[in-house]
């Protein structure tokens, strides 16, 4: 015959029984081990039952435990996951803008235009407008091509030239306006860098052909160059408005991940 007890002990002695939670020899949290002590106390008050039963009950709460703490660690991770997704989608993407207007540009002045702060944008983005193979093949100009473009821009005269753009933060997106000197309709503009190569038709603008290029990538560079083409010879072009997005910086990215682990903290201590 099993030994019985009365299990009506005071709490603190019933408060030395350890439970065990998915193997680890972590104990329960004090408030879930009263709450177990306090519905077995209340459960079994006043009778005599045995110790195996006894213990039966306590297995039977730890493995209930133990299931529980499973599920609330994979929606915790679930919840982790959808938190990064959307914070990093809510957040914007920085961009900086050259429209090539005053006082950052000044109409006439030519290439190499050299640590050059965006007319839009952060002051600490800078950017070289470097020409080859006549380092002062570009300038300043005030000539429209087309209806895209207003004020200043950056106009390449020659059709040998070649525009290389680079600057002080990595980017991953490209988008300006831009004009080629061929009849509507006809010629093309070609960019090239380390993320990628692309090449934009000219559209039919007025009285210059021309378009909006936009060129993204998952990969981030540093510069690029820019040529106009008719029929597989260089010719003459222009671009304005030329916007850039910005690569978040590392410390962005540590607060995103920061901000989430905060989340996902608070959700656990509101879930014990």
């Amino acid at each position: 015959m099993e030994n019985t007890e009365d299990v009506s002990l005071p709490p603190a002695q019933l408060a030395g029984w350890e439970l065990k939670i998915g193997g680890d020899e972590a104990h329960v949290t004090e408030k879930s081990h009263f709450r177990t002590v306090k519905n077995l106390t209340k459960s079994c008050a006043g009778r005599k039952v045995t110790t195996t039963a006894r213990k039966n009950q306590i297995d039977a709460m730890n493995h209930k435990s133990n299931g529980k703490s499973r599920i609330m660690n994979k929606h915790l991770k679930l919840n982790l996951a959808i938190i990064i997704a959307g914070l990093a989608a809510s957040a914007p993407a920085q961009t900086v803008t050259y429209t090539f207007e005053p006082p950052q540009f000044t109409a006439g002045e030519t290439t190499p235009l050299l640590n050059e702060a965006p007319n839009i944008g952060s002051s600490s983005f800078l950017a070289d407008f470097v020409s080859t193979p006549n380092a002062s093949g570009l300038d300043i100009n005030t000539f429209a091509p087309n209806s895209l473009f207003s004020g200043q821009d950056l106009y390449v005269p020659s059709g040998q030239e070649t525009l290389t753009i680079s600057f002080n933060q990595p980017v991953n997106g490209v988008q300006f306006d831009f004009a080629t000197d061929t009849t509507s309709g006809t010629g093309e503009l070609s960019f090239s860098s380390s993320a990628g190569n692309a090449t934009q038709p000219s559209g039919s603008q007025s009285p210059y052909s021309g378009g909006v290029f936009t060129f993204n990538s998952a990969v981030a560079f540093t510069s690029f160059q820019l040529e106009g083409f008719l029929d597989g010879s260089q010719v003459p072009f222009a671009i304005d408005n030329l916007q850039l997005t910005l690569v978040p910086e590392p410390t962005n990215a540590l607060a995103l991940l920061g901000t989430a682990g905060s989340a996902l903290v608070f959700a656990a201590r509101r879930r014990k």
